[in-house]
């Protein structure tokens, strides 16, 4: 009884997770993309949407099964014993990253996938319009 309410406690995390998480980098990329309000367009014509919303669900997926499983583990096993403000550092720390890895992971694939070298142009970061 106590692992399947686990097992559903760990898949309803998981999944809201990873939809929140995907929706709210594909939004981001929506709004990059097409130039709404003040922010600048992404100056790569050549890439299509889709395929940027494909990396946007691919990041998201990454974020959000990460972040349930350091949710899960903190809720049910580690914060029980330690006092708040450790539990905030220690989540921060591990946040941060999980975040730095999975850009690294995703920035690779998108290079990839969507045959960019931004690693590999002396000062793509001066004349993007990203």
């Amino acid at each position: 009884m106590l692992l399947s309410y686990l097992i559903k406690k760990i898949l309803r995390l998981f999944s809201s997770a990873v939809l929140f998480w995907s929706v709210a980098f594909c939004l981001f990329i929506i709004i990059r993309y097409y130039a709404l309000g003040a922010e600048e367009g992404i100056d790569n014509a050549a890439v299509p949407i889709g395929d940027w919303l494909r990396i946007g669900v691919i990041f998201g997926s990454i974020i959000g099964v990460f972040y349930t499983i350091i949710e899960f583990i903190f809720d049910n096993y580690l914060s029980k014993h330690m006092p708040l403000w450790l539990v905030l550092i220690q989540k921060s720390f591990i946040y941060l990253g999980v975040l730095i890895w999975s850009t690294s992971k995703v920035f690779a694939f998108m290079e990839t996938e969507l045959h960019l070298n931004y690693l590999h142009q002396g000062d793509w970061w001066q004349t993007s319009k990203i």
